[in-house]
């Protein structure tokens, strides 16, 4: 009888790297063989990141950005509809649990896997740990591919946090080297891995695109950021003189530059679709960088803001030798440029067989 897994991870954000990543954790562990699905669990942070519509009093700023954002909320909720479908159509998903789903995961799981993306990220959980995504209570825990984050200097408090609770897994995988190290500093061992939509082949992605009409038969470079962009489509202005438009996807866009599309609620097909049928691609985002790799594409990835610490994305490019494809003080590369994707691919294969290797060692 196939072993039966649960996972847990960031499944329901607004966002298009985090469904994706959940996405290809399930179809990497149903590809070895194993009956595996998302435990239907969102804390109440992700809830608040979901939430279409709310005013944010922690500084002038921050409130004129999310009254900006009310003006667009007949967008969110259609974009807030798709995802529910991606999700609704692609994910193996248990019955919904709350933070006392201790009980029901020892009874319906042969074990827990926790990963991959940001779950134990503090700056996004607001300094708590979730005892959920942290398999507080659970017989038999491994992690698959997961991520800290962008930047380790946690106080001594966090620090013990996470050394009491990652110290109890069974077996622990990291998708940065960066936080692999950290780890070894507290005395705990893991498996280095990358993000886990790599692990997944071509073929599978396209399967899943949905093409945007209006650009069928177009020519075009695309923009993607998963914050506000401002930066990145400036940046991106350098470009101009190929003679390319530029298509930009982002729901927190309220400026506008000439020759340039601008999408704010399209789903996770056409958001596939746009990467691979692009001439390139330029990104401030970790999986505006993954999909250009895995759909073979001429990109340029720079971090959010200039000089901006961004580990996440300079260890993926470090891994697959393509670490002149970041600009990280956003100076001019030649985004055409060709990329030796024969390479990158023997060294993704690679990694899948220590991917495959490490879960087939973790779940006996």
């Amino acid at each position: 009888m196939r072993k039966k897994l649960g996972i847990i991870t960031i499944h329901s954000a607004i966002n298009y790297g985090a469904l994706l990543q959940a996405l290809a954790t399930q179809e990497f562990l149903i590809s070895q063989g194993y009956d595996a699905e998302i435990i239907d669990y969102t804390p109440q942070y992700i809830k608040k990141i979901n939430k279409i519509c709310y005013l944010n009093f922690k500084s002038p700023k921050l409130l004129a950005g999310s009254l900006l954002n009310i003006l667009t909320f007949p967008k969110q909720i259609s974009k807030k509809r798709l995802f529910e479908n991606f999700i609704n159509k692609n994910f193996k998903l248990s019955k919904l649990v709350n933070e006392d789903a201790c009980d029901f995961i020892n009874k319906n799981y042969d074990c827990l896997v926790l990963g991959s993306d940001q779950m134990w990220n503090p700056r996004i959980t607001g300094g708590e740990i979730d005892k959920v995504y942290f398999g507080v209570g659970i017989n038999n825990v491994v992690t698959f591919s997961s991520s800290l984050g962008d930047s380790f200097d946690f106080d001594d408090d966090v620090t013990a946090l996470i050394k009491e609770k990652i110290s109890l897994f069974k077996s622990v995988s990291c998708r940065e080297t960066e936080m692999t190290n950290y780890l070894k500093t507290i005395g705990i061992k893991s498996t280095n891995l990358i993000d886990p939509t790599l692990l997944i082949d071509k073929a599978f992605w396209k399967s899943h695109e949905a093409p945007v009409k209006k650009l069928e038969g177009s020519k075009f470079i695309f923009i993607y950021s998963a914050g506000r962009s401002k930066d990145l489509i400036e940046y991106a202005q350098k470009y101009s003189s190929l003679g390319f438009k530029f298509v930009v996807l982002n729901s927190q866009v309220h400026y506008r530059f000439k020759n340039t599309i601008y999408f704010d609620n399209l789903s996770i097909e056409q958001f596939l679709w746009l990467i691979d049928n692009s001439v390139a691609v330029i990104t401030s985002s970790l999986h505006g960088t993954v999909f250009s790799i895995n759909f073979e594409k001429k990109f340029v990835t720079v971090p959010p803001s200039i000089d901006e610490k961004y580990n996440r994305m300079t260890d993926v490019l470090d891994k697959l030798h393509l670490t002149n494809r970041y600009s990280s003080s956003y100076e001019e590369i030649d985004l055409l440029e060709s990329i030796n994707y024969s390479e990158v691919k023997e060294i993704i294969s690679s990694i899948k067989s220590i991917a495959i290797e490490y879960v087939k060692d973790s779940l006996k």
